[in-house]
């Protein structure tokens, strides 16, 4: 955090205000002073030669995405390039990147924020399934830059493997891993996908009397199937919660999206699967921060999301 207080100070940002939400990158709220130079060990890429009054600088390093930093960084710089020029989703808003901050062992993303008195909070867990479905309606051209989704989902349940082996966590009975692998290989989808969308990422505003949704944080924007998106929205929470039952959660989140007017005739194979690797990912996540930090509850965390509750077969995969 010291560090890139240091260099946004000096390359022409003040009054920097860190936030605490977010626990994977540092991030500061600041204000330009109208020009921005680089400084020694450091490259400016600026994509808008307007500079917002509010701008966000968000901060991948090695320390916090290891020797991927860059590929994280760049994820989020090619969504919001892309999205900048989508008109579409009309309920929702994407921010504007300014400009790009690249060091040997860092990169910090600017993006525009959005003024205090316009933010109304986040918006409720059942409202991410409309908002979810607004997201289905943009279209991108060509692949832009994009990665595939499926692909960084099977890298994930590969490391996750990994990590369970390494700090020797019993695996799910069943052969789940080997049948969500297989099924992902298989897939070829071209919507959007944010990755981690959740209710915390969306900031329900209020524009020109309208209300209005910007979706912030897309450190793995790629293309995929739009499902991974409403199903993140609606899992997230659940292995948060001191009782629970998964296969009941799910029961009910397959009724929740067949009464809705977005999903009114969801596909239950794709719901399936794509929860697993939602449960997956979540459990990867927290046995990474259980790494990083030491903390036991991040680690039971992973253990409850990566038990899951529910087996895949292989009918799942049969077309």
């Amino acid at each position: 955090m010291e560090l890139m207080s240091t260099i946004l100070k000096k390359i022409g940002f003040n009054n920097l205000e860190p936030i605490s939400k977010g626990l994977s990158t540092a991030k500061f709220l600041c204000s330009s002073t109208g020009k921005v130079t680089a400084i020694k060990g450091t490259e400016i890429e600026m994509y808008d030669d307007h500079i917002p009054k509010t701008v966000l600088a968000r901060c991948y390093s090695v320390q916090s995405h290891g020797s991927s930093f860059l590929r994280f960084a760049d994820r989020e710089k090619t969504s919001l390039l892309s999205l900048q020029k989508n008109t579409a989703a009309s309920m929702l808003l994407f921010p504007r990147i300014v400009g790009q901050i690249k060091g040997s062992s860092h990169v910090i993303n600017l993006t525009e924020w959005f003024p205090e008195e316009k933010v109304l909070g986040f918006p409720s867990i059942d409202k991410m399934i409309e908002l979810a479905s607004n997201m289905k309606s943009i279209k991108i051209k060509n692949n832009a830059g994009f990665e595939n989704h499926n692909t960084m989902l099977s890298e994930a349940i590969a490391h996750l493997q990994k990590l369970i082996a390494k700090h020797s966590i019993k695996e799910p009975e069943s052969n789940d891993f080997n049948v969500l692998l297989t099924w992902l290989s298989k897939r070829v989808e071209r919507e959007l996908v944010h990755g981690d969308f959740h209710h915390y990422n969306i900031l329900k505003l209020k524009i020109e009397e309208t209300q209005r949704y910007a979706v912030i944080d897309w450190e793995y924007g790629s293309l995929g199937s739009t499902w991974f998106d409403v199903l993140y929205s609606q899992w997230y929470s659940f292995g948060l919660q001191e009782r629970y039952d998964s296969q009941k959660f799910l029961n009910s989140l397959v009724e929740k999206l067949q009464s809705s007017e977005e999903f009114k005739e969801p596909h239950i194979k794709e719901m399936i699967l794509y929860s697993k690797a939602v449960l997956y990912v979540m459990a990867l996540w927290f046995f990474e921060r259980y790494r990083n930090t030491g903390k036991k509850s991040n680690l039971n965390l992973g253990i409850r999301y990566l038990k899951g509750g529910f087996e895949l077969t292989e009918d799942c995969i049969e077309a």
